[in-house]
Protein backbone atom coordinates (compact mmCIF):
# COMPACT_ATOMS: atom_id res chain seq x y z
CA UNK A 1 0.00 0.00 0.00
CA UNK A 2 1.59 3.60 -0.83
CA UNK A 3 1.67 5.89 1.53
CA UNK A 4 -0.79 8.70 1.04
CA UNK A 5 -3.13 6.80 -1.36
CA UNK A 6 -5.55 9.60 -1.24
CA UNK A 7 -2.84 12.00 -3.37
CA UNK A 8 -2.89 9.76 -6.59
CA UNK A 9 -5.78 10.65 -7.94
CA UNK A 10 -4.13 14.00 -8.77
CA UNK A 11 -1.18 12.04 -10.42
CA UNK A 12 -2.82 11.55 -14.69
CA UNK A 13 0.09 9.32 -15.48
CA UNK A 14 -0.69 5.78 -16.07
CA UNK A 15 1.69 3.61 -13.46
CA UNK A 16 3.71 0.61 -14.80
CA UNK A 17 4.51 -0.24 -11.66
CA UNK A 18 4.57 0.99 -7.80
CA UNK A 19 7.40 1.92 -5.83
CA UNK A 20 7.85 0.85 -1.96
CA UNK A 21 7.47 4.43 -0.18
CA UNK A 22 10.62 5.07 2.12
CA UNK A 23 9.02 5.09 4.97
CA UNK A 24 6.08 2.81 4.94
CA UNK A 25 2.51 2.84 5.83
CA UNK A 26 1.30 2.19 9.84
CA UNK A 27 -0.22 -1.10 10.87
CA UNK A 28 -0.97 -0.80 14.31
CA UNK A 29 -2.18 1.86 16.84
CA UNK A 30 0.27 4.93 17.43
CA UNK A 31 1.09 5.84 21.05
CA UNK A 32 0.53 9.57 22.04
CA UNK A 33 3.92 11.55 21.69
CA UNK A 34 5.95 11.97 24.87
CA UNK A 35 7.54 15.05 25.56
CA UNK A 36 11.28 14.68 25.31
CA UNK A 37 13.69 17.69 25.95
CA UNK A 38 15.85 18.61 23.42
CA UNK A 39 19.43 17.29 23.09
CA UNK A 40 22.14 19.74 23.46
CA UNK A 41 24.07 20.28 19.67
CA UNK A 42 26.71 18.54 18.63
CA UNK A 43 28.86 21.07 17.32
CA UNK A 44 30.78 24.23 19.03
CA UNK A 45 30.28 27.24 17.46
CA UNK A 46 33.90 27.89 18.68
CA UNK A 47 34.76 25.16 16.71
CA UNK A 48 33.37 25.86 13.30
CA UNK A 49 34.94 29.32 11.99
CA UNK A 50 34.68 28.57 7.74
CA UNK A 51 31.34 26.90 7.70
CA UNK A 52 29.63 25.44 4.10
CA UNK A 53 26.60 27.11 3.82
CA UNK A 54 25.35 24.72 0.69
CA UNK A 55 23.07 22.98 2.47
CA UNK A 56 21.20 26.56 3.41
CA UNK A 57 17.84 27.23 1.97
CA UNK A 58 18.29 29.58 -1.58
CA UNK A 59 16.49 32.18 -0.24
CA UNK A 60 19.06 32.60 3.03
CA UNK A 61 21.72 32.44 0.99
CA UNK A 62 20.24 35.20 -1.19
CA UNK A 63 20.03 37.10 2.37
CA UNK A 64 24.13 36.84 2.90
CA UNK A 65 24.65 37.98 -0.65
CA UNK A 66 22.35 40.91 -0.79
CA UNK A 67 23.44 42.00 3.01
CA UNK A 68 27.17 42.02 1.75
CA UNK A 69 26.91 44.58 -1.06
CA UNK A 70 25.36 46.94 1.89
CA UNK A 71 28.89 46.20 3.77
CA UNK A 72 29.53 43.57 6.34
CA UNK A 73 27.66 40.72 7.04
CA UNK A 74 26.53 40.71 10.90
CA UNK A 75 25.35 37.13 12.49
CA UNK A 76 24.03 35.59 15.16
CA UNK A 77 25.64 32.52 15.29
CA UNK A 78 24.05 30.19 18.65
CA UNK A 79 23.24 26.24 19.23
CA UNK A 80 23.90 25.54 15.46
CA UNK A 81 21.65 28.19 13.90
CA UNK A 82 23.01 31.32 11.92
CA UNK A 83 20.74 34.42 11.85
CA UNK A 84 21.67 37.13 9.28
CA UNK A 85 21.06 40.47 11.28
CA UNK A 86 19.97 42.64 8.59
CA UNK A 87 19.29 45.67 11.21
CA UNK A 88 23.14 45.89 12.43
CA UNK A 89 26.01 47.34 10.60
CA UNK A 90 28.98 48.58 11.46
CA UNK A 91 29.26 52.30 12.21
CA UNK A 92 32.77 53.28 10.03
CA UNK A 93 31.83 51.87 6.26
CA UNK A 94 33.08 48.99 5.67
CA UNK A 95 32.78 46.44 2.65
CA UNK A 96 34.22 43.74 0.79
CA UNK A 97 36.95 43.67 -1.90
CA UNK A 98 36.45 40.87 -4.56
CA UNK A 99 39.96 39.06 -4.93
CA UNK A 100 39.28 36.66 -7.72
CA UNK A 101 41.58 33.77 -7.76
CA UNK A 102 42.12 31.14 -10.75
CA UNK A 103 39.25 28.56 -11.48
CA UNK A 104 39.30 25.86 -8.78
CA UNK A 105 37.78 22.89 -8.61
CA UNK A 106 36.94 20.87 -5.49
CA UNK A 107 35.09 17.84 -3.83
CA UNK A 108 34.13 17.12 -0.49
CA UNK A 109 32.85 13.84 0.47
CA UNK A 110 31.29 13.71 3.99
CA UNK A 111 30.81 10.36 5.10
CA UNK A 112 30.81 10.02 8.87
CA UNK A 113 29.59 12.09 11.73
CA UNK A 114 32.42 14.04 12.33
CA UNK A 115 33.32 15.29 8.78
CA UNK A 116 29.42 16.15 8.93
CA UNK A 117 29.70 18.29 11.92
CA UNK A 118 33.32 19.30 10.89
CA UNK A 119 31.72 20.78 7.44
CA UNK A 120 28.16 21.20 7.48
CA UNK A 121 27.59 22.17 10.73
CA UNK A 122 24.54 24.60 10.09
CA UNK A 123 22.85 21.85 8.31
CA UNK A 124 24.21 18.50 10.34
CA UNK A 125 21.60 17.45 12.32
CA UNK A 126 19.29 17.19 9.59
CA UNK A 127 21.35 15.90 7.33
CA UNK A 128 22.10 12.87 9.74
CA UNK A 129 19.80 11.05 8.16
CA UNK A 130 20.39 11.49 4.43
CA UNK A 131 24.14 10.53 5.16
CA UNK A 132 22.41 7.08 6.92
CA UNK A 133 21.00 6.28 4.17
CA UNK A 134 22.58 7.21 1.49
CA UNK A 135 26.12 6.84 2.60
CA UNK A 136 27.95 10.18 1.63
CA UNK A 137 26.93 13.72 0.57
CA UNK A 138 28.96 14.85 -1.89
CA UNK A 139 30.01 18.92 -2.64
CA UNK A 140 30.95 19.53 -6.09
CA UNK A 141 31.93 23.46 -6.28
CA UNK A 142 34.14 25.30 -8.76
CA UNK A 143 35.67 28.78 -6.79
CA UNK A 144 36.25 31.74 -8.55
CA UNK A 145 37.74 33.62 -5.85
CA UNK A 146 36.45 35.49 -2.64
CA UNK A 147 35.67 38.78 -0.71
CA UNK A 148 37.03 39.66 1.58
CA UNK A 149 37.12 42.82 4.14
CA UNK A 150 40.48 44.09 5.77
CA UNK A 151 39.08 44.50 9.08
CA UNK A 152 40.70 41.75 11.32
CA UNK A 153 37.89 41.79 13.64
CA UNK A 154 35.38 44.11 15.44
CA UNK A 155 34.75 45.33 18.78
CA UNK A 156 31.08 45.65 20.45
CA UNK A 157 30.87 49.30 20.47
CA UNK A 158 32.16 49.43 16.28
CA UNK A 159 28.36 48.44 15.41
CA UNK A 160 25.10 50.57 15.38
CA UNK A 161 21.76 49.37 15.09
CA UNK A 162 18.50 47.40 16.92
CA UNK A 163 19.51 43.86 16.38
CA UNK A 164 23.14 44.40 17.03
CA UNK A 165 23.03 43.39 20.67
CA UNK A 166 22.13 39.71 19.46
CA UNK A 167 25.38 40.18 17.33
CA UNK A 168 28.13 37.44 17.79
CA UNK A 169 30.32 37.10 14.75
CA UNK A 170 31.25 39.03 11.59
CA UNK A 171 31.88 37.71 8.33
CA UNK A 172 35.13 38.47 6.90
CA UNK A 173 35.27 36.87 4.02
CA UNK A 174 33.16 34.72 1.42
CA UNK A 175 34.25 32.15 -0.78
CA UNK A 176 32.28 32.01 -3.82
CA UNK A 177 31.54 29.94 -7.16
CA UNK A 178 29.17 27.76 -8.78
CA UNK A 179 28.14 24.23 -6.59
CA UNK A 180 26.13 20.94 -6.63
CA UNK A 181 25.38 20.20 -3.33
CA UNK A 182 24.15 15.69 -3.59
CA UNK A 183 23.23 12.44 -1.55
CA UNK A 184 24.88 9.58 -3.00
CA UNK A 185 23.18 6.47 -2.79
CA UNK A 186 24.05 3.15 -3.63
CA UNK A 187 21.87 -0.33 -3.93
CA UNK A 188 18.53 1.36 -3.41
CA UNK A 189 16.40 3.71 -5.31
CA UNK A 190 16.78 7.70 -5.27
CA UNK A 191 14.71 9.70 -3.64
CA UNK A 192 13.58 11.00 -7.39
CA UNK A 193 12.09 7.48 -7.97
CA UNK A 194 8.60 7.44 -6.82
CA UNK A 195 6.15 10.24 -6.28
CA UNK A 196 2.91 9.44 -4.56
CA UNK A 197 3.62 5.53 -5.34
CA UNK A 198 4.16 6.06 -9.19
CA UNK A 199 7.77 5.12 -10.54
CA UNK A 200 9.16 7.82 -12.44
CA UNK A 201 12.58 7.88 -13.41
CA UNK A 202 14.62 6.15 -10.47
CA UNK A 203 17.80 3.55 -10.62
CA UNK A 204 18.05 1.13 -8.24
CA UNK A 205 21.86 1.46 -8.69
CA UNK A 206 24.56 4.17 -8.11
CA UNK A 207 22.59 7.33 -8.17
CA UNK A 208 22.94 11.21 -6.68
CA UNK A 209 19.57 12.88 -5.17
CA UNK A 210 20.76 16.91 -5.61
CA UNK A 211 19.75 18.06 -2.33
CA UNK A 212 20.89 21.96 -3.72
CA UNK A 213 22.80 23.51 -6.36
CA UNK A 214 23.63 27.55 -7.01
CA UNK A 215 25.52 28.91 -9.98
CA UNK A 216 26.39 27.40 -13.21
CA UNK A 217 29.45 25.95 -13.96
CA UNK A 218 29.86 26.48 -17.26
CA UNK A 219 29.40 30.64 -16.58
CA UNK A 220 32.18 30.38 -14.63
CA UNK A 221 34.44 29.15 -17.21
CA UNK A 222 34.75 32.98 -18.10
CA UNK A 223 36.08 33.66 -14.87
CA UNK A 224 39.53 35.84 -15.26
CA UNK A 225 41.73 37.15 -12.18
CA UNK A 226 41.85 40.65 -13.55
CA UNK A 227 37.77 40.72 -13.71
CA UNK A 228 36.46 43.18 -10.86
CA UNK A 229 33.66 40.97 -10.32
CA UNK A 230 32.78 36.94 -10.23
CA UNK A 231 31.35 35.82 -13.48
CA UNK A 232 27.00 36.31 -14.16
CA UNK A 233 25.76 33.53 -12.19
CA UNK A 234 28.87 32.31 -10.73
CA UNK A 235 29.01 34.08 -7.49
CA UNK A 236 27.11 31.49 -5.18
CA UNK A 237 28.31 32.01 -1.84
CA UNK A 238 29.91 28.95 -0.93
CA UNK A 239 31.90 29.22 2.05
CA UNK A 240 31.84 32.36 5.15
CA UNK A 241 34.79 33.08 6.96
CA UNK A 242 33.25 33.94 10.43
CA UNK A 243 35.00 35.89 13.86
CA UNK A 244 33.42 36.29 16.85
CA UNK A 245 32.73 39.97 17.78
CA UNK A 246 35.53 40.84 19.85
CA UNK A 247 38.51 38.88 18.62
CA UNK A 248 41.05 39.01 15.94
CA UNK A 249 40.84 37.22 12.61
CA UNK A 250 42.74 34.09 12.70
CA UNK A 251 44.90 33.13 9.63
CA UNK A 252 43.88 29.37 9.72
CA UNK A 253 40.42 28.60 10.47
CA UNK A 254 39.09 26.80 12.93
CA UNK A 255 37.93 23.23 13.01
CA UNK A 256 35.93 21.32 15.66
CA UNK A 257 37.61 19.10 17.86
CA UNK A 258 38.66 15.92 16.42
CA UNK A 259 39.00 17.69 13.16
CA UNK A 260 41.66 19.51 11.15
CA UNK A 261 42.12 22.24 8.61
CA UNK A 262 43.46 20.35 5.20
CA UNK A 263 43.64 23.23 3.50
CA UNK A 264 40.07 23.28 1.69
CA UNK A 265 38.09 21.96 4.53
CA UNK A 266 38.10 20.11 8.34
CA UNK A 267 38.53 16.39 7.72
CA UNK A 268 38.52 13.95 10.44
CA UNK A 269 40.70 10.35 9.60
CA UNK A 270 37.69 8.00 11.03
CA UNK A 271 34.94 7.94 12.77
CA UNK A 272 32.07 5.33 12.94
CA UNK A 273 29.25 5.05 10.78
CA UNK A 274 25.88 6.47 11.50
CA UNK A 275 22.62 4.84 11.04
CA UNK A 276 22.27 1.43 9.81
CA UNK A 277 20.39 -0.98 7.22
CA UNK A 278 16.77 -0.81 6.84
CA UNK A 279 17.61 -4.84 7.36
CA UNK A 280 15.49 -7.48 9.87
CA UNK A 281 19.61 -8.87 10.74
CA UNK A 282 20.51 -5.54 12.24
CA UNK A 283 17.31 -4.93 14.43
CA UNK A 284 19.63 -5.59 17.51
CA UNK A 285 22.46 -2.98 15.93
CA UNK A 286 19.76 -0.03 15.21
CA UNK A 287 18.21 -0.60 18.47
CA UNK A 288 21.46 -0.18 20.74
CA UNK A 289 22.67 3.00 18.13
CA UNK A 290 18.88 4.54 18.71
CA UNK A 291 19.10 3.87 22.13
CA UNK A 292 22.58 5.60 22.30
CA UNK A 293 23.16 9.15 20.76
CA UNK A 294 22.56 8.19 17.18
CA UNK A 295 19.02 9.74 16.50
CA UNK A 296 19.05 8.75 12.72
CA UNK A 297 19.39 5.16 13.20
CA UNK A 298 16.08 5.48 15.25
CA UNK A 299 14.20 6.22 12.08
CA UNK A 300 15.60 2.63 10.33
CA UNK A 301 14.66 1.43 13.46
CA UNK A 302 11.30 2.70 12.48
CA UNK A 303 10.90 0.81 8.96
CA UNK A 304 11.99 -2.35 10.59
CA UNK A 305 9.35 -2.70 13.06
CA UNK A 306 6.87 -1.22 10.59
CA UNK A 307 7.65 -4.40 8.39
CA UNK A 308 7.39 -6.81 11.13
CA UNK A 309 3.90 -5.47 11.65
CA UNK A 310 4.56 -4.23 14.92
CA UNK A 311 3.56 -0.53 14.83
CA UNK A 312 3.48 0.87 18.25
CA UNK A 313 7.33 0.04 18.35
CA UNK A 314 7.69 1.78 15.10
CA UNK A 315 5.98 4.85 15.67
CA UNK A 316 7.70 5.35 19.32
CA UNK A 317 11.30 5.25 17.38
CA UNK A 318 9.76 7.18 14.55
CA UNK A 319 8.83 9.69 17.30
CA UNK A 320 12.40 9.36 19.33
CA UNK A 321 14.01 10.75 16.00
CA UNK A 322 11.78 13.44 15.50
CA UNK A 323 12.23 14.94 18.98
CA UNK A 324 15.57 14.97 18.68
CA UNK A 325 15.42 16.45 15.20
CA UNK A 326 15.81 14.18 12.97
CA UNK A 327 12.92 15.49 10.57
CA UNK A 328 12.59 11.97 8.64
CA UNK A 329 11.72 10.59 11.99
CA UNK A 330 8.45 13.08 12.23
CA UNK A 331 7.63 12.71 8.58
CA UNK A 332 7.98 8.54 9.28
CA UNK A 333 5.22 9.33 12.00
CA UNK A 334 3.18 11.36 10.31
CA UNK A 335 2.58 9.17 7.34
CA UNK A 336 1.28 6.49 9.99
CA UNK A 337 -1.13 8.77 11.25
CA UNK A 338 -1.89 9.63 7.86
CA UNK A 339 -3.16 6.35 6.81
CA UNK A 340 -4.58 5.56 10.22
CA UNK A 341 -4.65 1.36 9.45
CA UNK A 342 -6.40 -0.16 12.35
CA UNK A 343 -6.50 3.51 14.27
CA UNK A 344 -8.52 6.36 13.69
CA UNK A 345 -7.03 8.85 11.20
CA UNK A 346 -5.31 11.97 12.59
CA UNK A 347 -4.42 14.51 9.76
CA UNK A 348 -4.35 17.59 11.75
CA UNK A 349 -1.55 15.83 14.26
CA UNK A 350 0.29 14.46 10.94
CA UNK A 351 0.51 18.00 9.74
CA UNK A 352 1.68 19.45 12.93
CA UNK A 353 4.36 16.62 12.31
CA UNK A 354 4.75 17.57 8.75
CA UNK A 355 5.58 21.09 9.78
CA UNK A 356 7.95 20.10 11.93
CA UNK A 357 9.67 17.82 9.68
CA UNK A 358 9.79 20.74 7.04
CA UNK A 359 11.70 22.79 9.78
CA UNK A 360 14.32 20.44 10.55
CA UNK A 361 14.80 20.44 6.71
CA UNK A 362 13.42 17.65 5.32
CA UNK A 363 12.23 18.47 2.33
CA UNK A 364 9.81 15.91 1.53
CA UNK A 365 7.70 16.77 4.59
CA UNK A 366 7.22 19.67 3.30
CA UNK A 367 6.06 18.12 0.03
CA UNK A 368 3.47 16.37 1.63
CA UNK A 369 2.61 19.00 4.15
CA UNK A 370 1.71 20.73 0.12
CA UNK A 371 -0.35 17.97 -0.54
CA UNK A 372 -2.14 18.03 2.75
CA UNK A 373 -3.30 21.60 1.41
CA UNK A 374 -3.99 20.93 -1.98
CA UNK A 375 -5.96 18.06 -1.56
CA UNK A 376 -8.06 20.21 1.17
CA UNK A 377 -6.95 17.18 3.66
CA UNK A 378 -6.88 19.84 6.57
CA UNK A 379 -8.79 22.20 8.36
CA UNK A 380 -8.22 25.71 6.51
CA UNK A 381 -6.53 23.69 3.46
CA UNK A 382 -5.41 26.63 1.24
CA UNK A 383 -4.31 26.78 -2.25
CA UNK A 384 -1.58 29.56 -1.47
CA UNK A 385 -0.10 28.03 1.67
CA UNK A 386 -0.18 24.51 -0.34
CA UNK A 387 1.97 26.60 -3.15
CA UNK A 388 4.18 28.25 -0.15
CA UNK A 389 5.11 24.66 1.13
CA UNK A 390 5.91 23.60 -2.08
CA UNK A 391 8.05 26.54 -2.65
CA UNK A 392 9.71 25.90 0.49
CA UNK A 393 10.27 21.69 -0.38
CA UNK A 394 11.34 22.94 -4.09
CA UNK A 395 14.16 25.45 -1.96
CA UNK A 396 15.27 22.43 0.33
CA UNK A 397 16.65 20.30 -2.89
CA UNK A 398 13.05 18.05 -3.29
CA UNK A 399 12.49 17.47 -7.03
CA UNK A 400 8.48 16.57 -6.85
CA UNK A 401 7.86 19.94 -4.46
CA UNK A 402 9.64 21.75 -7.54
CA UNK A 403 7.49 19.30 -9.73
CA UNK A 404 3.66 20.44 -8.13
CA UNK A 405 4.84 24.21 -7.68
CA UNK A 406 5.52 24.17 -11.41
CA UNK A 407 1.80 22.76 -12.01
CA UNK A 408 0.52 24.88 -9.89
CA UNK A 409 2.21 28.16 -11.43
CA UNK A 410 1.24 26.41 -14.92
CA UNK A 411 -2.73 26.46 -13.55
CA UNK A 412 -2.79 29.70 -11.32
CA UNK A 413 -3.24 27.67 -8.27
CA UNK A 414 -2.06 29.68 -5.26
CA UNK A 415 0.02 31.64 -7.10
CA UNK A 416 -0.25 34.14 -10.14
CA UNK A 417 -0.15 32.23 -13.63
CA UNK A 418 3.83 31.92 -14.98
CA UNK A 419 4.33 29.78 -17.55
CA UNK A 420 7.64 31.17 -18.25
CA UNK A 421 8.95 30.23 -14.70
CA UNK A 422 6.96 27.02 -14.56
CA UNK A 423 8.79 26.21 -17.73
CA UNK A 424 11.86 26.79 -16.67
CA UNK A 425 11.65 24.65 -13.35
CA UNK A 426 10.46 21.91 -15.56
CA UNK A 427 13.25 22.15 -17.52
CA UNK A 428 15.62 22.07 -15.07
CA UNK A 429 13.97 19.00 -13.56
CA UNK A 430 14.35 17.05 -16.72
CA UNK A 431 17.80 17.86 -17.30
CA UNK A 432 17.90 15.68 -13.94
CA UNK A 433 15.98 12.70 -15.42
CA UNK A 434 12.94 13.78 -13.80
CA UNK A 435 10.56 11.87 -16.10
CA UNK A 436 7.05 13.36 -15.29
CA UNK A 437 8.80 16.71 -15.56
CA UNK A 438 10.22 15.58 -18.96
CA UNK A 439 6.27 15.04 -20.00
CA UNK A 440 4.82 18.06 -18.31
CA UNK A 441 7.34 19.53 -20.79
CA UNK A 442 6.37 17.92 -23.63
CA UNK A 443 3.41 18.99 -23.48
CA UNK A 444 3.76 22.48 -23.45
CA UNK A 445 5.63 22.47 -26.57
CA UNK A 446 8.87 22.13 -24.59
Amino acid sequence: MARFAPFVVIVTLAASSACEPRVKTALNVVPPLPTVPTPAPRCAESGQSAPLIVEWPSAERAMIESRAKAGLVLLRYKDCNIAVLSQCATKAKSAYAWVGTTRKRDRLVVTDRNELYANLPLGAATLEGTLARAKSLDVDMTVVGRYETDRGGLRVDDLTGDDCARATHVVTGITVGAFRFSAGTRGSASAGACVLGVKAGGSTSSTHEVLAEDGDDSACTTMTQAAATPPPNCAAPLRLDLVPIGTEKKSTPDCAPGTTWDGTKCKDAASPPIGCTVAEASLSVCSNRCAGDDATACVSLGVIYERRGEAAFAAAAYNKACTRNVGEGCSGLASMLIDGVSQPKDTPRAASLFERGCDLRHPEACTWLGHLHRMELIAGADATKATGWYTRGCDSGDSFACYWLADALLEGRGAPKDQGRAALILQRLCTQKHALSCMKLKSLGG
